[in-house]
């Protein structure tokens, strides 16, 4: 009955952490889980109720996180769903600061994340909230200015929340989500990318069946065409790949994705970015910065696609053929990671499918049809397809790790057919001597399947392999060679792991078993032989490091400690670790065999006390662990006896020598005693008689290192809690194989529950054995301390050290057994409406106290006592005081394990049980006994060191002090030592920070007294992460280290200039826009209620938000307060010998500008007369700082919708037609622009943003209100604030706007100065704020600026212009038609006088004006750009100039602009042939961007722009047929016409519209053009950039059709071209052109048959690519080569001599007769060609046909040149693969 209730109570809650049952205190859980549950859920309502988040509520939920990692989900679903409700409330509170965003959406992530908890009808959400929060945080103007800053941590954290809430969204989400993202899909905006990016996030996809037609139905159709249309985009490809492949995963069997295969696998082969094409026609790859999509999400997309009858298999097939060249170990690149990473995961995923489908478990998840589940069938075709590269990849020089974890999880599907090959391999590369990489490749591979190899499943015949693997991976154990060794120790460790290493012999006869059993017993006789002939290797490993020692001379040893090399020490870890799982596994008999021959060898040695003592010792101790009494038994008497001896004389051993038989013995007895302490007690005597002699004794430092170790290991040993073992099996190995047959349970795993885990638990005996040792041991050191600190005994530097080091092991051993210090909390910290409680988890079920006077309180008063006589009298005793730092550190964080070190394990556990895991086969809670124990040890430590944000006590706080004294003393290496133990007594108690910044702050001032090294250390303590998280969220604790910092004198030194700006720099980077006004919204209460069931009475709730409004408005004080102390302080260091300081002052001023609060007058006047301050550095802030305060003085705008259909003229229809439409002509500028004042400043139809409209329409478009209704711009002085009377006074001073324009006209650096978007930014918000009140006085600056002829004016007034006439759209018509008459005659002006260093200057002022505008608001501006051109007055470089601003002012438009793109291409037109080099170019990037808005092909209309066959008739007419174009004459109109049309293609920003390859046809004739250098680079530039397009499969005939076209030209240089671009373009195109091999195959062999052989022979490289990858098959190909190869050739005949007959018939006779040999001997040479192609399409296999056609081509050596020479290319290649 009781296991029943149990059962039920198991039941109630969501998922508790089954590892807690097997902890020795399990009984107890249950009870403090239910409290601890309770506390939090009681504590965390309260705060919300009563509004204080912080540090409350954000306290609470650190626990709940804590609670979970310890408990997991030990909670009912009634609370699951209430926490959750809650937290949700709270991460959607406005304007939340990150720390508490990144707290509660990760718990929230976390609550979230098992799907099988929580169902869609238990709980929803609605997308707006977090959609909102989205844009909050990343994608608003705030944040891009830097006035609303979040972190990057907090920004992943709720795109973590969004990933696992959005399958919980509401029915409607989905279309509410298409309806707000749809309008922002252009494709010529970057919004486009940007909302593809958040229907990624939010678009649901993992529901329920019956829910699909609210969910993907409604989208995805429309957004793959758009995926897959968008072709050659990178960016889009990342997203669309993350998006189908989740939506694929997600809905297996219910979408048919067959129409869309050949793209989507045509996108995956070229998102490998894959080297391709011969060496002299090397296409650029894609830049490093692109983004593509991760191998994970193509991996899961193919998998999500298999299945079913699906195609999906066969593509994947074709794939992994072309593939398979890139992953031979020679053909290494920047491709082969990412190749073996999409191998792996690909596995990995197909394994995790198969596994789901099934041995899934019951839940409201959507599962397949079982139609459209994995079949056997499709499990062998897959593994099928895999293994050629996958064997291929194991061999591969970087990334074979990748290749191992590939064949385990292929092993996993099909062991029959992967282990024999993998076996086959393995023992092939042992017996190689001259390929080590093979071996090591080969091993790591065994050892990741060994489990699989030993089970036996599907592969009878692998157990049997175990010995022979053993055997045979005992000399790989090399000194010499470190890979192999490791891979040899692991192998071993993997193998032995999972194998009981019991004879089983004598069970044959005795028990039934079958004949393979009988084999396997008659085997595990070698098991002695095999343990013998390790041990024995590993013996060679030890005195091979031996042999590496320091000379020993006279028996005596130096005083230093020799380092243990990286080499060494790997060694030596791999040697330990598989000797300690070697004698883990052994039976008793062998146990016996085997440590006999340990203890032989280690008492027969003696060995230098580190390197080969240390490797030797730490195998006893290994030995020690498995059996403790046995061990101990043998080696303390011996080793005690051993050090006695050496001390009986009753001498000290002084510092400076020590017998080297001393430290060995003591090194051997600390790695031995680290064993159960049951089995030490027995000991006791002798041990504690040992250690006295030691103590009294050994004063040398390497021999008190050791007692220090021996004393840590017995304290360690005796009073923790821990596992005794972790064999393969719970009843252990020393039962008669009789009455158990052992090789039954080889790789055996058990449920959790069934572990039964044999705990070490410290009783009365070992408690009492540890007391002994504190009082005879520590109590003598602490007594003579204490002497030392009343000045009662004198001790030399060396004694103290040796003490004090003595002490730190003695409570580095006792960590867990000393209690912890309690007591009330220090005053003066932050106050909570709730209990800051501390909870101390159980970690043990004994209890006993140490001796009171070894508690932590007394320690604590008696080291503060010994540090203040330290730092009084021995400062510089470095030494000792880092010593005493570190027994600081023990007492306050250490509780029993070591962060550092227990997540180090952790990692190792999660490798560890990754590697010998089934993914596939293995039950739920089922695993190998050995990782279930470590696991539930790291959830014991875990516990112990779970001490999240103690409170702090007076007494911590004064260990604290001391440890910051000793962080800011004269030395560095006790400020180092000391600052990392602040750091971590920071992350464990709280609110210490803000306790000692008081102390540290008080080392910043400005004191005579303070050294350097004070300073110094302050600094560094400072720059500590948990310090700096304080001080840039605590607007008191900021005021306090920003006013020091900035009046910081002290010094000079570079050391410390470089700290205060590095300290400088990481507040900046650390600083992120936290609240000043804190909101509690009221939907928080009902959720916080819910979650307790107590509501707090009202007047508590009242004052809860008085408290919160108090808070807010001191914040807001204390905000203002801040800047004003900053400014008065920044002030009184203008003086130029202090700008560093002014420096930072003004950039943390800068920092502290907020979105939501208007900054302090006293700071805005600051700034803007800082703009004209000398420092250039100062300037360069107040410029960011005055565009953030104009943006802060922004005054909103009136907005209104506007009627759609009323601009419209029509109604809207519902229906999709993404493109230009009769309906958004309107958004259109169509005719020229003829504006008057009515129609400007009514503001009608007026839409900025250029991408609303394109697509569709959003459910209310606004725009702005008529003039009328709009801030009035033109104010006198007394309309304005305060805060705009500074800018107005100060911008209408001459004096200052004159010094203003000459420092921006200053050249900083030569050659490398940029237009700077920050001045123009802060112009145009100058001018939006003031409108032309101001305008008038930079006139005359303008037009003195305009005709200077130096770089830097020029800048700065393309600065001042670009700001003014984009604020001017926002302008009334009046203003802005007085702006234009000086402007425009001005402007006219700068494009005449424009000069070649400042044309990227003014290209990006036309494009700050334009960009994002109504082309009705500057359309007068781009008009006046198109004024002039190609007038004869001006020069080339005028001409181009002005071109390239018209390019981007046009560019910027987009599509709205089609009348003035009309008429621009009309001018273009008839100056295609413009003599000069540059306007031409110009000209042809124009004529491209024009044609870019034709998107026909991809299903956007087009009605008023150009469409792309204009370009045809623009430029066809003009190219004259290859023969004459040939012969053009150079600089010709035709010729500069070609060349147009060249750089056109060039230019062309979607180069796989097939009018550019018609093009392409008509011009590549000109590759043979002589005349002209120029031809030929932009021939071949345009080849290349027609190469890697990914075609629409509809233009694919056409393409190919123009390439037959040009390579049907006499030119054979053309032909040559041809052939280049096909050999890439094909291969982008993939498995698109297989529905055009035979037009392909026709076309090559074409070429294959020219006359000229350079051609015929690039035909035959091109055939051979096409082959090996698959696109050509050759089984017909063979046939028809052969036959031409076998074409006889006839004689030839000598000439006629032409006096004999008539001269004109023998001419002809024997042209006749060369013309039929020459036409036989191409004929003969293009079978030889395409036999050789053949035999080169296969550079790393023999396939079974090749030998024929070697045989074919070995008879064609002695034919007539040119055939020998290609045959022999091919057979040399040949006998290079042979060979290899």
């Amino acid at each position: 009955m009781a296991a029943e209730k149990d059962a039920s109570n198991y039941k109630r809650y969501q998922k508790s952490l089954i590892i807690n049952e097997l902890l020795p205190y399990s009984e107890c859980l249950e009870e403090e889980a239910n409290q601890l549950f309770g506390e939090i859920k009681l504590n965390l309502s309260i705060a919300v109720q009563k509004r204080d988040l912080w540090p409350g509520g954000l306290f609470w939920t650190n626990r709940l996180t804590s609670f979970i990692k310890i408990y997991g989900f030990h909670f009912t679903k009634e609370d699951h769903i209430n926490l959750v409700q809650l937290l949700f409330h709270l991460v959607t509170i406005p304007n939340l600061e990150s720390p508490l965003l990144k707290c509660w959406s990760t718990l929230l992530e976390k609550l979230l994340k098992k799907k099988k908890l929580l169902s869609p009808s238990d709980i929803r959400f609605s997308w707006r909230p977090m959609y909102d929060l989205v844009v909050r945080i990343s994608d608003t103007k705030f944040k891009r200015l830097g006035m609303k800053i979040y972190s990057d941590r907090a920004i992943a954290s709720v795109k973590g929340l969004i990933d696992s809430m959005r399958c919980y969204f509401t029915l409607e989400s989905t279309q509410e989500i298409l309806d707000e993202g749809r309008p922002l899909l252009c494709p010529f905006d970057t919004s486009m990318l940007e909302i593809m990016e958040r229907f990624n996030d939010f678009l649901p996809t993992k529901v329920c069946p019956e829910e699909f037609q609210y969910t993907h139905q409604l989208w995805f159709k429309e957004l793959i065409n758009i995926w897959i249309e968008a072709r050659n985009n990178s960016a889009l490809d990342e997203v669309g790949f993350s998006l189908f492949s989740r939506l694929a995963e997600d809905t297996i069997g219910h979408i048919d994705w067959s129409p869309y295969l050949q793209q989507i696998f045509t996108h995956i082969l070229n998102n490998f970015e894959l080297p391709m094409g011969v060496k002299e026609f090397k296409t650029p790859q894609t830049q490093k910065s692109m983004r593509f999509p991760s191998g994970e999400d193509i991996a899961v997309l193919i998998v999500s696609l298999l299945g079913g009858g699906s195609k999906a298999q066969e593509y994947l097939s074709k794939l992994m053929e072309a593939l398979e060249s890139y992953y031979y170990p020679s053909n290494i690149g920047l491709h082969t990671r990412k190749l073996l990473k999409f191998l792996t995961s690909l596995t990995n995923k197909f394994v995790l499918r198969l596994k789901c489908e099934r041995h899934s478990s019951d839940s409201w998840l959507p599962k397949p049809p079982p139609s459209s589940c994995l079949s056997e069938k499709d499990i062998d075709d897959f593994v099928a397809c895999l293994c050629p590269t996958v064997w291929l990849s194991i061999f591969s020089k970087i990334g074979s790790m990748e290749a191992a974890l590939a064949i385990k999880n292929l092993a996993s599907l099909r062991p029959e057919v992967i282990l024999p090959t993998l076996m086959s391999k393995t023992y092939i590369a042992l017996e190689t001597l001259t390929e080590p990489h093979q071996v090591v490749s080969t091993l790591s591979c065994v050892t990741v399947v060994s489990r699989a190899i030993l089970s036996g499943r599907r592969f009878p015949e692998g157990p049997t392999h175990l010995f022979l693997l053993l055997i045979s991976a005992i000399p790989g154990i090399d000194p010499n060679d470190l890979r192999k060794t490791l891979a040899s120790s692991l192998l071993i460790s993997s193998l032995i792991s999972l194998v009981p290493l019991v004879d089983c012999s004598s069970a044959i006869g005795h028990v039934e078993m079958t004949h393979d059993e009988e084999v396997l017993c008659a085997a595990t006789t070698e098991f002695e032989q095999f343990v013998d002939d390790f041990l024995e290797r590993c013996f060679v490993i030890v005195e091979s490091c031996s042999s590496h020692q320091q000379q020993v001379e006279s028996g005596q040893i130096r005083q230093e400690e020799p380092k243990l090399d990286s080499h060494e020490a790997l060694i030596g870890a791999s040697i330990l670790g598989a000797v300690s799982t070697v004698l883990g596994q052994l039976s008793v008999e062998l146990f016996q065999v085997a440590f006999d021959k340990i203890f032989r060898f280690a008492s027969t040695r003696v060995f230098e006390s580190e390197v080969a003592s240390k490797i030797c010792s730490e195998l006893c101790g290994a030995a020690s662990k498995v059996h403790p009494v046995l061990t101990l038994k043998k080696f303390v008497p011996y080793c005690t006896q051993n050090i006695e001896n050496i001390l009986e004389d009753g001498e000290q051993v002084d510092s400076d020598n020590v017998d080297i038989d001393l430290l060995w013995n003591l090194q051997l007895l600390s790695h031995v005693v680290a064993t159960d302490g049951d089995a030490l007690v027995s000991h006791s005597e002798s041990l504690l008689r040992c250690l006295n002699l030691c103590v009294k004794q050994i004063k040398n430092k390497r021999a008190a290192k050791h007692v220090s170790k021996l004393i840590y290991s017995m304290l360690h040993s005796l009073t923790q809690t821990y596992p005794r073992d972790s064999r393969l099996l719970s009843l252990g190995f020393d039962l008669d194989p009789k009455d158990h047959l052992y090789i039954r349970d080889w790789t055996s795993s058990c449920h959790i529950k069934d572990t039964n885990i044999s705990w070490y638990i410290p009783g009365e005996k070992e408690y009492e054995f540890a007391d002994e040792i504190l009082q005879k041991v520590l109590k003598p050191e602490l007594d003579k301390l204490d002497s030392f600190t009343k000045g009662t005994l004198s001790l030399d530097r060396d004694s103290l050290l040796l003490s004090l080091e003595l002490v730190n092991s003695i409570l580095s051993g006792a960590a867990a057994y000393l209690p912890h210090y309690t007591g009330p909390p220090v005053d003066g910290c932050p106050q909570s409406e709730v209990p800051l409680t501390r909870w101390f988890y159980k970690t043990s079920s004994a209890v006993h106290l140490p001796p009171q006077e070894f508690t932590r309180q007394k320690l604590f008063e008696f080291f503060h006592e010994l540090k203040v006589h330290l730092m009084k009298n021995c400062e510089d005793d470095t030494k000792s005081l880092i010593s005493l730092t570190e027994i600081f550190k023990h007492l306050m964080i250490n509780f029993g394990s070591d962060h550092k070190e227990l997540d180090a394990r952790w990692t190792y556990f999660k490798q560890t049980r990754a590697a010998l895991r089934d993914k596939l086969n293995d039950k739920k809670d089922f695993q190998v006994r050995s990782m279930t124990i470590t696991r539930a040890q790291l959830q014991h430590e875990l516990r112990m060191m779970d001490r999240i944000m103690s409170p702090l006590t007076p007494l911590h706080l004064t260990i604290l002090e001391d440890l910051v004294d000793l962080s800011i003393s004269t030395y560095a290496q006790v400020r180092i030592a000391a600052q990392s133990a602040v750091a971590l007594c920071f992350d464990t108690y709280l609110f210490s920070g803000r306790k000692s910044l008081p102390m540290i702050v008080e080392c910043l001032k400005n004191n005579p007294d303070t050294s350097h090294e004070t300073f110094k250390g302050s600094l560094y303590l400072l720059l500590s992460p948990p310090l700096i998280s304080t001080i840039v969220h605590d607007w008191e604790q900021m005021r306090k280290v920003f006013i020091l910092l900035i009046q910081a004198d002290h010094s000079e030194k570079e050391s410390i200039l470089n700290l205060i700006s590095r300290l400088h720099n990481t507040i900046q980077k650390s600083y992120d826009t936290f609240a000043i006004t804190y909101e509690v919204p009221e939907s928080c209460i009902p959720a916080a209620v819910a979650l307790s069931g107590k509501p707090l009475p009202p007047e508590e709730l009242a004052e809860g938000a008085e408290r919160l409004k108090r808070m807010n408005k001191q914040n807001l004080e204390s905000y203002e307060s801040l800047i004003n102390n900053i400014v008065t302080v920044t002030e009184g260091k203008q003086d130029l010998t202090q700008w560093r300081f002014t420096e930072v002052s003004m950039k943390l001023l800068a920092m502290l500008i907020r979105h939501d609060t208007l900054y302090p007058v006293k700071g805005v006047q600051l700034f803007v007369t800082s703009l004209v301050h000398d420092a250039l550095n100062i300037r360069k802030v107040s410029i960011y700082a005055v565009t953030l305060l104009l943006q802060q003085l922004k005054r909103p705008k009136a907005k209104v919708p506007i009627d759609i259909e009323k601009f419209a003229g029509m109604s809207i229809s519902g229906k999709l037609t993404p493109g230009e439409r009769e309906d958004n002509k309107w958004l259109c500028l169509t005719e020229s622009l003829k504006e008057t004042e009515e129609e400007w400043d009514s503001n009608n139809g007026v839409v900025h943003k250029t991408r609303y409209g394109f697509y569709c329409y959003p459910k209310i478009l606004y725009g702005f209100a008529p003039m009328d209704r709009q801030p009035k711009l033109n104010r006198s002085i007394e309309e304005l604030s305060e805060h705009e009377k500074v800018f107005y006074e100060t911008f209408t001073d001459e004096g200052f706007l004159e010094k203003l324009i000459s420092f921006h006209s200053l050249e900083e650096v030569k050659g490398k100065d940029q237009y700077s978007m920050k001045r123009a930014l802060m112009f145009k918000n100058l001018f939006r704020n003031y409108g032309n009140s101001l305008s008038h006085l930079f006139r005359p600056h303008l037009e003195k600026l305009s005709i200077d002829s130096q770089e830097s004016s020029q800048r700065c007034c393309c600065e001042i212009i670009a700001g003014m006439v984009r604020s001017s759209t926002q302008w009334p018509y009046e203003m802005v038609m007085e702006m234009r008459s000086w402007l425009e005659p001005l402007f006219r002006k700068i494009i005449n006088n424009i000069q070649q260093e400042t044309v990227e200057d003014w290209t990006q002022c036309v494009s700050d004006i334009s960009a994002d505008k109504d082309p009705r608001r500057v359309g007068w501006f781009l008009e006046l750009l198109m004024e002039d051109l190609f007038t004869e007055s001006r020069g080339a470089f005028t001409e181009s100039s002005q071109l390239s601003l018209l390019h981007i002012g046009l560019a910027q438009q987009e599509w709205r602009v089609p009348y003035l793109l009309k008429k621009f291409s009309l001018i273009l037109s008839s100056h295609i042939d413009h003599p000069y080099k540059n306007v031409r170019e110009k000209i042809g990037t124009l004529i491209a961007s024009i044609h870019v808005l034709d998107l026909s092909s991809s299903g956007f209309q087009l009605l008023y722009n150009l469409p792309l066959s204009n370009l045809m008739n623009l430029f066809t007419p003009s190219i004259p047929s290859p023969p004459e174009l040939i012969a053009l004459e150079q600089d010709s109109p035709t010729l500069r016409v070609c060349k147009t049309a060249m750089a056109t293609v060039i230019n062309s920003y979607h180069a796989s519209a097939v009018e550019y390859y018609e093009l392409f046809s008509l011009l590549v004739p000109l590759a043979s053009y002589e005349g002209d250098d120029e031809v030929g680079i932009l021939v071949r530039i345009m080849s290349i950039q027609l190469c890697r397009n990914e075609l629409n499969f509809d233009h694919l005939p056409v393409v190919l059709k123009s390439m037959k076209k040009a390579a049907s030209t006499s030119v054979w240089k053309a032909k040559l071209l041809v052939l280049y671009v096909l050999q890439v373009l094909v291969f982008w195109n993939f498995f698109t052109v297989a529905n055009h091999k035979k037009e392909l195959n026709d076309l090559l062999l074409s070429l294959l048959g020219d006359s000229q052989i350079e051609v015929r022979e690039l035909a035959s490289s091109t055939i051979s690519g096409f082959v090996r990858c698959g696109i050509i098959s050759p089984d017909n190909l063979k046939t028809l080569f052969t036959k031409q190869a076998k074409t006889r050739l006839p004689k030839k005949r000598a000439a006629l001599p032409i006096e004999e007959t008539d001269g004109a018939t023998a001419a002809a006779i024997n042209d006749t007769t060369n013309r039929g040999y020459d036409g036989l001997l191409v004929d003969k040479h293009c079978g030889v060609l395409g036999l050789a192609a053949l035999v080169q399409a296969c550079p790393y296999t023999i396939p079974d046909w090749l030998p024929d056609i070697v045989d074919e081509l070995s008879s064609h050596l002695h034919d007539p040149a040119p055939i020998p020479v290609s045959n022999e290319i091919s057979l040399i290649q040949l006998l290079e693969v042979t060979i290899s």
